[in-house]
């Protein structure tokens, strides 16, 4: 398991975050003030189609990270869960950065993104952006004036 690599190094790992089997969140035990840099380690638990790439990457960086850890502020976290779950060919989820900063290599006091989930059907939909808000792990993550607007879509979209 992906988890097994990050515990050897010596991270604390907790499974099964955010009501996902599939998904885990893993910290170096050195945590302190200031930016939280997370990994994301994305992975497909059902197809060998080159979907472990990315996961092994992240975690790999992430690990290099940790050796330096302890000389930089702020807290370091993979986050993993299994790609498990295709869109029907009739939904599509899309998202852009609205806001991810002013310059280069600064992590910034504020960032924003935004998702359109579309469907043909509305449970679909809901279902979707149940989804969606379940992949930050925690609520205290997300802003106080956060919204969902979700859209009704008549025509297929095909990822």
């Amino acid at each position: 398991m992906i988890t097994a690599v990050p515990h050897g190094e010596g991270f604390e790992v907790e499974k099964g975050i955010a009501g996902l089997e599939t998904a885990f969140l893993a910290s170096p035990p050195s945590r302190s003030n200031g930016p939280k840099i997370a990994f994301l380690a994305e992975y497909d638990a059902r197809h060998a189609c080159g979907h472990n790439i990315p996961a092994s990457s992240a975690v790999g960086a992430a690990l290099a990270a940790g050796k330096i850890k302890e000389r930089l502020p702020g807290t370091l976290q993979i986050f993993g869960n299994a790609l498990c779950e295709r869109l029907s060919p009739d939904a599509s989820i899309h998202g852009i950065i609205a806001h991810g900063g002013e310059r280069t290599s600064i992590v910034p006091n504020f960032s924003q993104c935004r998702f359109s989930v579309r469907s043909p059907r509305r449970e679909h939909r809901d279902e979707l952006v149940e989804k969606l808000k379940k992949i930050v792990p925690a609520e205290s993550l997300w802003p106080r004036d956060a919204r969902f607007d979700s859209v009704i879509s008549t025509r297929s979209t095909t990822l």
